[in-house]
């Protein structure tokens, strides 16, 4: 359970950079995958590590990315995160819209 949410963790927060860039180019594009895949690669090659073959630790990832369910929560997770973040730069909008008509109705 560990490894699947600091996988949502990284990954969530490399979108979170992708979707709050107000430049998109293919440097940013490509560090975000760049990272994401950095990560999982590095936590295949530590969960696949001889060393930890005593320990629970030993093959998590591969149990973790087998489960169809880890696929379904981080489909869910990644939309639920970009909805929230636009319904809130949209809630912002609309308060300073509203600020300013406010303002302009007190100057009349």
């Amino acid at each position: 359970m560990g490894d699947f949410v600091f996988a949502l963790v990284v990954i969530c927060a490399n979108l979170k950079v992708l979707f709050n860039s107000h430049i998109v180019n293919w440097g940013l594009i490509l560090m975000v995958f760049g990272s994401i895949l950095s990560y999982v690669l590095c936590q295949v090659a530590v969960s696949e590590a001889v060393m930890f073959k005593a320990s629970d630790q030993f093959g998590s990832m591969k149990h973790v990315i087998s489960k169809p369910a880890t696929w379904i929560a981080l489909l869910f997770w990644t939309l639920i995160f970009a909805l929230f973040d636009y319904g809130v730069e949209y809630l912002f909008k609309f308060l300073k819209m509203r600020k300013l008509a406010r303002d302009e109705k007190a100057e009349l």
